[in-house]
């Protein structure tokens, strides 16, 4: 698993994605209970940087289906429906996952894993009263890192969610701030793909040509 998710941060996704079979093979024989949860996050982050999240659909809802108290798969869904349509569809998954302000999601180890898989789909969306929810929910976790399960994935730094909402909302100093914040964050973690992300928002955010992770 940690293999398989140093894989995955450091952008190689075709070892990553056979890892993370590898992982899910191990813990069946074991009769490890979260296996199916490790491979789940593992295959979200892989198909999520290969631009093929779509192909999650059918997973995902029979995932939510079978385990509706693991609030981490509504989110999910709600990511697929983000990348699959347009901004009304991505708005109409947010609202089903947040309709009562996320007080039915526990505030247990999938909770910040959560709050940043909905962070695209609020931003898909243009929503802002969800960007602002998301915004107060993620603040007290600012310099730290989104980290899935016991480290079978990442969302990458907080710092880095907050400056992608900021930025949605126009507010430029803000975002610029948090990019650079999770930029220093990235490199002291060693984690290219996630450097990568930051230093193209960032770009983005002035105005100027993406630089690669190395610059």
């Amino acid at each position: 698993m940690f293999r398989g998710t140093r894989a995955l941060l450091a952008g190689n996704l075709d070892e990553a994605e056979q890892l993370a079979h590898a992982t899910l093979s191990v813990g069946a024989r074991l009769g490890t209970p979260n296996a199916e949860g490790v491979f789940a996050g593992q295959i979200f982050s892989i198909r999520r940087e290969q631009g093929r999240l779509v192909e999650l659909a059918p997973a995902l809802e029979a995932a939510a289906a079978r385990h509706p108290a693991v609030t981490v798969y509504r989110a999910g869904r709600a990511a697929v429906a983000a990348a699959a349509g347009t901004p009304e569809d991505a708005n109409a998954a947010i609202e089903d996952v947040m309709a009562r302000d996320l007080e039915d999601f526990p505030r247990d180890q999938n909770w910040i894993a959560t709050l940043g898989t909905l962070v695209p789909v609020a931003t898909a969306a243009g929503n802002e009263r969800r960007m602002r929810q998301l915004l107060e929910l993620l603040a007290p976790y600012d310099g730290r890192m989104i980290i899935v399960g016991q480290g079978a994935t990442t969302h990458g730094a907080v710092s880095h969610q907050l400056g992608v909402l900021h930025a949605a909302l126009g507010e430029t100093r803000r975002a610029e701030a948090r990019f650079t914040d999770a930029a220093s964050l990235h490199e002291r973690a060693r984690t290219p793909l996630w450097l990568g992300h930051t230093l193209r928002a960032r770009a983005a955010l002035r105005g100027t040509p993406s630089p690669s992770p190395s610059s």
